[in-house]
């Protein structure tokens, strides 16, 4: 380790320094694998091996996963419940508290204004206040994933946002499942209601056929386009799939033979899948609507 005439005050390298050549001008400059136990930038008793102060930038981060290094492995269980319990939230920063800063400074230096004793002590340039970020509170992810939450020297809270990755996928296998399950429910009651039909020797009236445009929906409005073989009453109704009906889609009414299309809303749906059921005289039908949002 040495500085050097052409960019860097402090120059590490695990190869012949004296033949290196540095690009740009740095404070410090390493070449090779670095390898930090308890290092601290910017900031005055970390209790983490690495501490940044301000923005670091990777092209590539890696973090231990083999299995050879694992024990107790279980499946996670209920990460779409506990995810549902989460406030995700925009926030800024407030300003940075420097005081313990000052009060360490020597009498014997002299220290005139906030850029003087970040220079002084490597902090690095200030915080931006007006930035907004993405995110959680720590105390809330805490009473939900305490595993997630480190409290450091200062009692301040840290979330490990990485390891809520493996935590949103499976909240999305079991919602996955959950649309599948409802999806072969919705089939099987339509499979009865088809032979409830046919056994109790129903007539049906061929009076209309109707379409659902788009499906699956990920606004608040579906049009219902529907075709009247008839002159003959038509009503259309919305139900979820334990047969509850919802709302009204179109009220019934009176409808001559012709073509006929509905603007219908379907805003405040929660994602999943819908039966809409049209009625006209002795005829109903009967059609899966997925709400994607």
């Amino acid at each position: 380790m040495a500085g050097c005439q052409n960019g860097a005050a402090l120059y590490a390298t695990d190869d012949d320094w004296k033949n290196q050549k540095v690009n740009g001008r740095y404070a410090g400059y390493f070449n090779g694998r670095v390898y930090a136990s308890d290092m601290s930038i910017g900031a005055l008793n970390s209790s983490y091996a690495l501490y940044v102060s301000g923005n670091a930038h990777v092209t590539g981060l890696f973090t231990s996963s083999d299995s050879r290094y694992k024990t107790n492995v279980k499946n996670l269980q209920s990460s779409l419940e506990k995810i549902a319990q989460l406030r995700p939230v925009t926030y800024n920063f407030k300003p940075e508290d420097l005081s313990e800063y000052y009060a360490l400074v020597p009498d014997s230096v002299k220290i005139s204004n906030e850029k003087e004793l970040r220079r002084y002590f490597g902090l690095g340039q200030r915080r931006d206040t007006n930035k907004k970020h993405i995110g959680f509170i720590a105390q809330e992810v805490e009473k939900v994933f305490p595993e997630l939450v480190q409290q450091d020297k200062q009692g301040m809270l840290s979330v490990n946002y990485v390891e809520l990755i493996p935590v949103l996928a499976g909240a999305v296998q079991e919602q996955q499942n959950i649309i599948r399950e409802q999806n072969e429910t919705i089939q099987l009651l339509i499979s009865r209601l088809e032979a409830l039909e046919k056994n109790a020797n129903i007539v049906r009236e061929n009076n209309f056929t109707f379409s659902l445009v788009p499906n699956p929906a990920s606004s608040g409005v579906v049009t219902i386009d529907y075709t009247m073989y008839a002159d003959a009453p038509i009503g259309i109704e919305l139900y979820d799939t334990f047969g509850k009906k919802l709302k009204v889609l179109a009220p019934q009414q009176n409808r001559n033979a012709g073509s006929y299309s509905v603007q219908a809303s379907v805003a405040g749906l929660n994602t999943g899948t819908y039966i809409v059921r049209a009625t006209s005289g002795n005829q109903v039908e009967s059609k899966q609507l997925m709400i994607n949002h």
